[in-house]
């Protein structure tokens, strides 16, 4: 559109020089005439760029206002005050470890038993693979899908403001997901109910049809998944017994740096407490009491001293770092060199230049401390 707006002027000056070699035209036309259409083009040329540029903010505004679902499924137009995050500080794809590591912290594996009258038991089960986030992070979740090859839908609400990511078809289940995460295996107790989530799969596809058997049986395992079972399947179904959750046990080899990033995009939290002359910054990880020794594997990966804090009546446990020397040797050479993504990639990027304030001591001086409450302002504020 600019280009042919430039040659607006640029025809009325050819226009120009053309009739200077054409006396006969010279006769007809004023040269006070032809400046004057010169002048006209190019007010009508940059008339043209100031309304392209217009439309152009005009359009970014309204795609940081607007959050539009594509899925095939529904398309749901949301309204938003908090902008879209962008993914990473780079535009290469996640790294699969990092898909486990936020599926650790962030997915969830479902088996769904509803009645169906035109299933011959009455019964129907579904597979769900899930993650759902706060729609702000939509653009991490459209990531996600590309990095399993597009499967799936993504849905937005705009009553909770949250983006979800879903998988139900059986083949993208079966081919695509199980596969990822026998490669890149969960390292939480959630790879507990990946398990039993895969056993549930697997009876279902050994038979053409669901057997009342076969229902019972995916009954009894889905009791040890997630929150077990429902009341009413409780109810009409009082003999089936739920299995015995199986113990976890944390995996001894060495956790993968991506994997790292992936668990703290979601679960990790970057503060700043600034009270009068009393400075902390802190790094923590809060989770259910069974998956205590995963934390003790990441303050081992971390090679951090620091301590595990119980607290929720003993039924979680929060690891937290607040030494400067944890930051500056493990924490921030980490995760400038394995990025984090999404929201927690802009407050990571926030808290890492408070830390570097503080040890700089650039806090020490009236410039420093306006500067360190200015960006405590932000931190997690988004």
């Amino acid at each position: 559109m600019l280009t042919a707006l430039f040659f607006i002027p640029l025809i009325g000056a050819l226009s120009l020089l053309f009739v200077n070699k054409n006396e006969s035209l010279m006769k007809r036309i004023t040269l006070g005439t032809t400046i004057l259409n010169f002048f006209i083009s190019l007010i009508i040329f940059f008339l043209g760029v100031f309304l392209y540029t217009s439309l152009d903010i005009l359009h970014s505004f309204i795609s940081c206002l607007f959050l539009i679902n594509t899925s095939n499924e529904c398309n749901i137009l949301i309204f938003s005050l908090i902008p879209l995050m962008t993914t990473s500080n780079n535009s290469k794809s996640l790294d699969p470890d990092f898909i486990t590591g936020f599926t650790d912290a962030e997915g969830s594996f479902t088996i769904l038993i509803t009645e169906s009258k035109t299933c011959k038991i009455g019964w129907t089960v579904r597979a769900r693979f899930q993650i759902r986030l706060h729609s702000k992070d939509l653009p991490l979740l459209k990531e996600i899908q590309s990095f399993f090859g597009g499967i799936g839908n993504i849905y937005t609400s705009s009553k909770d403001q949250t983006a979800t990511y879903r998988i139900e078809d059986i083949k993208s289940l079966t081919n695509v997901i199980v596969p990822h995460f026998e490669s890149y295996s969960l390292q939480s107790a959630k790879r507990i109910d990946y398990e039993l989530w895969e056993q549930c799969i697997n009876l279902k596809e050994a038979e053409k049809s669901l057997t009342l058997s076969s229902l019972e049986k995916i009954i009894a395992i889905k009791g040890a998944i997630n929150l077990g079972l429902s009341d009413k399947l409780i109810n009409l179904f009082p003999l089936v017994k739920p299995i015995t959750r199986p113990e976890f046990f944390v995996n001894k080899a060495k956790l993968n740096p991506h994997w790292i990033s992936g668990f703290t995009t979601g679960e990790g939290c970057f503060s700043f407490s600034i009270n009068g002359d009393s400075i902390k910054p802190s790094f923590s990880i809060g989770l259910h009491k069974r998956d205590e020794p995963l934390l003790l594997k990441i303050l081992e990966f971390f090679n951090s001293k620091a301590n595990l804090y119980s607290y929720g009546a003993h039924t979680s446990v929060e690891l937290k770092i607040s030494a400067k020397s944890d930051f500056n040797t493990f924490l921030i050479p980490h995760f400038n060199k394995y990025p984090l993504s999404g929201v927690k990639l802009y407050n990571y990027i926030i808290w890492r230049e408070m830390v570097e304030l503080i040890t700089n001591k650039a806090h020490l001086i009236p410039e420093g401390k306006v500067k360190l409450r200015e960006l405590q302002s932000t931190l997690n504020k988004i």
